[in-house]
């Protein structure tokens, strides 16, 4: 049924009790417009401050994962860095040691580096303190009586000038093969007397 002043005097209500209705029904529409304008600028401004709050959420998110890449990458590089310094110390420390070894190879007389070499465990071989290597020379000594051939072979000591090596057992009895100790200089009779005492006493009894 709609609502209007026909409606009203048809309903029995004089003019002024329609104006009244009207007009209080007028009042209370208005109210019911101003809440609900009310009501509609609240939405408006709430929505327009989750609006605001998502930008400003989305926009922090991005700059948390703007920061977290860049804080990322600058770990990485840093990570990066000390490896490459690891692995270049390693690296120098590696071939430092291998030059040590090889010159105490060749110290050593060996005939091939690097036959030599491979019999060696590198891992038991290091820097001491006092930049000297540790855990060459057993190895060394025992590689060089197991595999002597790797190995120039020990020259034996030569005989001095002037000094006669008398052999072993008994001198012969014939004059002409024991020294002759007139014919000597003091300092080849000295010599002679001190590498073979039994000799030398002989040749002097002989004369």
């Amino acid at each position: 049924m709609a609502f209007d002043t026909k409606t009203l005097t048809e309903l029995g209500l004089t003019d002024e009790q329609v104006k009244g209705v009207m007009k209080a029904h007028g009042e209370d529409v208005n109210a019911v417009k101003a809440q609900l304008n009310d009501v509609v600028a609240e939405r408006d401004g709430l929505n327009g401050q989750v609006s605001e709050f998502t930008k400003q959420l989305e926009e922090a998110k991005k700059a948390a994962e703007k920061d977290s890449e860049a804080a990322n990458q600058v770990e990485q590089l840093q990570q990066q860095l000390k490896d490459s310094q690891k692995q270049a110390a390693d690296s120098l420390a590696k071939t430092k040691l291998g030059y040590e070894v090889d010159s105490a190879l060749l110290k050593a007389g060996a005939l091939n580096n690097k036959a030599a070499k491979a019999l060696i465990d590198m891992d038991k071989v290091s820097f001491g303190d006092d930049g000297k290597l540790i855990g060459l020379n057993d190895q060394l000594e025992s590689i060089k009586n197991d595999n002597s051939f790797l190995f120039k072979a020990t020259e034996p000591e030569q005989t001095k000038p002037g000094v006669k090596i008398t052999p072993p057992g008994n001198p012969s009895n014939s004059n002409n093969d024991k020294p002759n100790l007139s014919s000597m200089s003091y300092k080849e009779r000295v010599e002679f007397k001190h590498n073979d005492p039994e000799g030398y006493e002989q040749a002097v009894q002989a004369e």
